[in-house]
């Protein structure tokens, strides 16, 4: 079962306000999530694309423009501002896609 927040407070209250930190826009909502984790913009990304960690995916979320049933408001944002050069560039080059989410993934699950 989840157990969010201080495992160790005998009341929990320590824990109150540590819920998803949901925003306006799904974009300022990835960003800080991003941030939040310690991410590099690059790194969140490349990790949006899980399972499916191919430049396919980057293609067409971008022919798309995010309008399929295969992508949510949050896989669109990445459409937007600072995110869309990554878009662009892992659409491109699978090898740096693979970098990048090799990276992200061994700090997430490095990550304490």
């Amino acid at each position: 079962p989840f157990c969010g927040g201080y495992v160790d407070a005998a009341t929990g209250e320590a824990s109150e306000g540590l819920g998803p930190r949901i925003y306006e826009t799904p974009y300022i909502t990835i960003t800080d999530d991003y941030l939040v984790k310690g991410l590099s913009m690059e790194q969140g990304v490349a990790l949006a694309s899980a399972p499916m960690v191919t430049s396919k995916w980057y293609k067409d979320l971008q022919s798309t423009g995010g309008d399929s049933s295969e992508y949510d408001a949050y896989d669109k944002a990445l459409l937007e501002g600072d995110l869309l050069k990554y878009v662009e560039k892992f659409a491109s080059n699978e090898d740096e896609l693979i970098k990048a989410f090799e990276s992200g993934w061994t700090y997430m699950m490095t990550a304490d």
